[in-house]
């Protein structure tokens, strides 16, 4: 009886364990966009292309609508001249666990000042519009990460 118990037990960690090792966690998912930015950012040849690029100190509230103009800058401007780096970049932040991660707004804040349409945003370089991405996403790992 015991024997089956703890067969039954071993049974049940290994799937459990199966399971946690097939699914990206939300800080292992970022740490991969953050890789894929770092790769977007070495195949840049024009730093100086202007494009509409969400505040530096992005709001909590205001992190998912900075995510997808991000994501519809890059559509629009990058992806015909870096083909395979701009493809794994978007594929990372079309994450459902990235957009999972990215939100981190406080229920209680009903005033937020979100932009509604990225054209709104000002216009920087390609190079500033890639770090300000690649700050809220260390930012949004920065809130995953348990403090000790």
């Amino acid at each position: 009886m015991e024997l089956l118990i703890l067969s039954l037990l071993a049974v049940h960690c290994s799937a459990v364990v199966s399971n946690s090792l097939q699914q990206p966690s939300g800080q292992n998912r970022l740490e991969e966009v953050m890789i894929y930015i770092k790769n977007v950012k070495g195949s840049l040849k024009n730093n100086e292309h202007l494009i509409n690029t969400p505040p530096e100190n992005t709001e909590d509230c205001c992190c998912l609508t900075a995510l997808e103009c991000y994501r519809s800058n890059l559509l629009q401007h990058f992806n015909s001249t870096h083909e395979r780096p701009v493809r794994k970049l978007l594929r990372g932040l079309k994450s459902k666990i990235t957009e999972e991660t990215m939100h981190f707004c406080n229920s209680n804040n009903t005033t937020s000042t979100c932009q509604d349409t990225c054209e709104m945003h000002p216009k920087k370089s390609a190079k500033e519009f890639l770090e300000r991405l690649e700050s809220l996403i260390q930012r949004a790992i920065s809130m995953l990460t348990p403090v000790n």
